[in-house]
């Protein structure tokens, strides 16, 4: 199988599963050949400039993710975790309990120390304030949402 170009937006490609158990077989031991096999060939398939005009626009002056790597080899809500807390908890899937995250987010633990978070991603290296002006954590936190 070769890699292919999607000729539309809506060619069928389906977002590969994040399992535990279907991520770890993507990663076969650090071989990083189980895409295809978990996934099928949506899992090969990629977009050009020209599919994606508006994305690709933003690429020289936002930051996209473009290379992001998850926390955990795993579902969405426990990489959401290590992205907030540096920790998912123990938590492997996305059922997660009400009332178990128990234990403080990196924001709060700079609140704690006096500490005021920012986010230096302007093009001109001055930090970029929340929507509001404000950077108090509780804000930033509204960046992070389960559901």
């Amino acid at each position: 199988m070769e890699p292919f170009h999607f000729t539309t937006l809506t060619d069928g490609p389906s977002d590969p599963y994040h399992s535990w158990a279907d991520i770890h077989s993507e990663w076969d031991q650090g071989k990083m050949d189980g895409f295809y096999t978990t996934n099928g060939i949506n899992a090969l398939g990629y977009y050009e400039a020209s599919d994606l005009p508006y994305y690709y626009s933003l690429l020289p002056t936002y930051a996209l993710c473009a290379n992001y790597f998850c926390g955990v080899l795993t579902d969405t809500f426990p990489n959401r975790l290590v992205l907030y807390s540096r920790t998912s908890g123990g938590n492997t899937s996305n059922n997660i309990s009400n009332g178990t995250l128990t234990y403080p987010c990196v924001l709060d633990l700079l609140s704690q120390h006096g500490i005021t978070p920012t986010t230096n991603n302007d093009t001109n290296g001055a930090p970029f304030p929340p929507r509001d002006g404000n950077p108090a954590p509780s804000d930033l936190t509204q960046c992070f949402t389960f559901g």
